[in-house]
């Protein structure tokens, strides 16, 4: 699912639980997260500065400003590397707090404009790190109650999906060779290393086995996703170990490959 940007604090969020491809704002939101939580500005510019470092956060004029920052008046720009030209541009929200190092000031944006706080100096906000303090605190207890609610969910899937779905005795159904697995179900199978032919991995161990078929004829396909869970059958429906993934087309079989999901992220 598309992730959303949050309207309070512009992270972004929302990924359905396993999603790929999150990485790249996450990094964001973190780097996001690192420069304004305590957002401590260098200074003002009206162009690119020269040189710049991982964090290094300024804040945009608002006159004579260069063509690379003509429509970014009071906004925040922070430099995530060296190289001057990566950079996240933080379009201000009201109630955004910056302290600026170059004046020693506090500001708070509000109406459209930066305005002096009281505080002048990182000695005197006191009261500002005890409100940052409560809500990091506030947030991470958030963030453990989402996370459990979370696993509460999920865990009821997974087991009114395994209410609903008959484990097959994949064992004796593969007769000592994973080929012979072609029909739609779940099965838990033993193999035995240099007994059992065309297995995932050549070992003596239990899997986790999903078959799922399309089509019919020469045109039927078979997938088969083994998760290999240890060396009891006990374990075989907890914590993946290894997942691999084939298909066969007609009957020819494809290699085992490790499926793509458990590197995604």
């Amino acid at each position: 699912m598309p992730s959303t940007k949050y309207p309070n604090s512009g992270i972004y969020g929302g990924w359905n639980r396993g999603e790929s491809g999150w990485g790249y704002e996450m990094n964001k939101n973190l780097l996001l997260t690192d420069a304004l939580l305590h957002a401590v500005v260098k200074s003002k510019i009206k162009s690119i500065p020269a040189t710049v470092k991982l964090g290094d956060l300024y804040l945009v004029d608002t006159t004579e400003l260069s063509t690379a920052l003509s429509n970014k008046k009071n906004h925040l720009i922070l430099f995530r590397s060296s190289d001057k030209t990566e950079y996240i541009d933080i379009p201000p929200l009201t109630g955004y707090k910056i302290y600026l190092l170059s004046n020693s000031k506090s500001y708070i944006y509000r109406d459209g404009a930066w305005i002096a706080a009281i505080a002048t100096s990182l000695t005197d906000s006191d009261e500002e790190k005890a409100a940052s303090a409560k809500l990091t605190h506030e947030l991470n207890n958030k963030i453990t109650n989402l996370d459990k609610e979370l696993d509460s969910k999920y865990d009821e899937l997974i087991d009114k999906i395994n209410e609903e779905t008959e484990v097959g005795d994949g064992t004796t159904e593969i007769n000592n060779d994973f080929n012979n697995l072609s029909k739609t179900g779940k099965f838990l199978v033993h193999t035995v290393k240099g007994t059992t032919k065309n297995a995932p991995i050549d070992v003596t161990g239990d899997w986790w086995v999903d078959v799922s078929v399309y089509g019919s004829g020469t045109s039927k396909k078979v997938l088969q996703e083994a998760v290999l869970h240890g060396t009891s059958s006990s374990s075989a429906t907890s914590g993946p170990a290894n997942r691999l993934v084939r298909c066969c087309t007609n009957t020819t079989w494809s290699p085992w490959q490790y499926s793509y999901s458990q590197f995604a992220g």
